[in-house]
């Protein structure tokens, strides 16, 4: 019975390059999808004949990118998850969790392999906890967030698996745990310094694309955590409009417009702004789960919260964003159309990764009275006037159509104060700008119940 998992394990790795090298045959003849099939249901069938406990002794090299994470395993298996996730689910059965989590967890926080993108042994950890007890997984719960931590500081962990695995084991968790392990993953992140943060977006990415997770997730449950970060976003804020809107001293007669006169280096702008969405989209779902709970949360402390937001979010709107930074958007959305400034800034097919007119939206949403709302509806009214940059009024327009659907009937005290900019964009040049002016009076109309002609001569 000793010599047991030494065949299998050698049994194992011999089928690893048989695989490989008979995989480029079998396609000639059509039959490389029956190979792997069968290959892996003889693996799983041997695994499951197995007693538990047996595969102890050689998991570590089994769990690993030189065994079942191995790049000519990956390739070749692709197309068959049903059989990779049959033929884990076996090896898993046959592995108690006290043993088997380590050895994931050494295996995730390891460099991949040739051929690895490191995803499998995150996909399978992830899949290991979503099948365990609270009980059986509290033991292991900062073993598998230091795993995570690591892929993260990688940089390959934020594309997708890592945030799946933190989010299957938070989901385990009571809210205090919750907190407690958010606490460490900020710790982690580190404090943020506005002078220090250009050129350093690997961990504030991963942080706030993960807590995008969580928020869309946990929705109401997440806003404890929240809290602990408010000033962390109003620091991410102001960081991209120094990099975004440097300007000189007011020119207006009313002091109201800005001139840009500089931008950071275009060459770490990209990852200067990576966090910038997915930072947008954590804000934008806390707000949303906060205004279907009735707004206590973004008003509370006499509205703090909310006056720190709205400044250095309404600043953005004059941001000048390279027409070539990467945006994330929504599936199916038109990406020849639209300009990354449209997306980020202006809303158009981010309505699921995040942009500034989502959040000032939900922010919105959330003021729940005029005292809120005027405020916020003022520096979008500005933004509607900017007369330099049709995309800067076009995005303003589009923030106030969407801010006047979501309030529905209570907007009507906002009418008076944008009907003037309102009756400019109407004649706006850009015909986009002018189509969501109409847009604006119509909705007005339709919730007055009366024509707005007269009121916009």
């Amino acid at each position: 019975s000793d010599l047991i998992p030494h065949i299998v394990l050698h049994g194992t790795n011999a089928f690893f390059v048989r695989l490989d090298d008979s995989a480029g045959g079998a396609r000639q003849f059509g039959s490389e999808a029956l190979l792997r099939r069968s290959a892996l249901g003889a693996l799983a069938a041997l695994f499951d004949a197995l007693p538990t406990f047996f595969l102890g002794p050689t998991l570590s090299r089994l769990v690993s990118s030189e065994g079942i994470f191995a790049g000519s395993l990956r390739e070749r298996a692709r197309g068959d998850p049903e059989a990779v996730a049959a033929f884990e689910a076996a090896l898993a059965d046959k592995s108690p969790v006290r043993v088997l989590l380590p050895v994931l967890c050494t295996a995730v926080a390891s460099p991949p392999g040739p051929g690895d993108d490191g995803l499998p042994a995150i996909a399978m950890l992830a899949r290991t906890v979503g099948g365990l007890s609270r009980a059986d997984l509290a033991p292991h719960v900062y073993g598998i967030v230091s795993a995570l931590f690591a892929a993260y500081d990688r940089g390959d962990g934020a594309a997708g698996g890592a945030d799946a695995a933190l989010l299957a084991t938070i989901m385990k968790l009571s809210e205090t745990q919750l907190r407690k392990l958010y606490a460490r993953f900020r710790e982690w992140r580190g404090e943020l310094k506005i002078e220090e943060m250009e050129g350093r977006s690997v961990r504030r990415y991963a942080f706030w694309k993960a807590s995008a997770v969580l928020s869309e997730a946990l929705k109401g449950i997440f806003l404890s955590c929240m809290s602990t970060v408010i000033g962390d976003v109003v620091k991410e804020l102001e960081f991209a409009a120094s990099q975004l809107c440097r300007y000189s001293k007011p020119s207006g007669k009313d002091g109201s417009k800005r001139r840009c006169t500089s931008m950071g280096s275009k060459g770490n702008m990209e990852e200067n702004l990576r966090p910038l969405q997915p930072m947008f989209w954590c804000l934008e779902t806390a707000l949303k789960a906060d205004s279907h709970d009735g707004g206590e949360w973004i008003r509370a402390d006499d509205g703090k919260r909310f006056n720190s937001l709205l400044t250095p979010l309404t600043t953005l709107f004059d941001a000048k964003i390279p027409k070539e930074l990467p945006v994330a958007r929504d599936d199916g959305a038109d990406r020849t159309t639209t300009t990354a400034y449209g997306s980020l800034v202006g809303g158009r097919g981010t309505s699921g990764t995040g942009s500034l007119v989502g959040c000032l939206t939900a922010l919105a949403a959330g003021g729940g009275n005029e005292r809120y709302w005027k405020p916020l509806v003022h520096a979008v009214v500005g933004a509607c006037g900017h007369g330099d940059r049709a995309e800067v009024r076009k995005a303003g327009a589009s923030a106030l159509l969407s801010v006047l659907r979501t309030l529905g009937e209570e907007c009507m005290v906002l009418l008076p104060e944008c009907l003037p900019v309102l009756s400019e964009l109407l004649e706006d040049d850009d015909e986009d700008v002018a189509s969501l002016a109409r847009e604006c009076v119509q909705m007005g109309e339709d919730l007055l119940g009366e024509s707005l002609e007269s009121s916009l001569r």
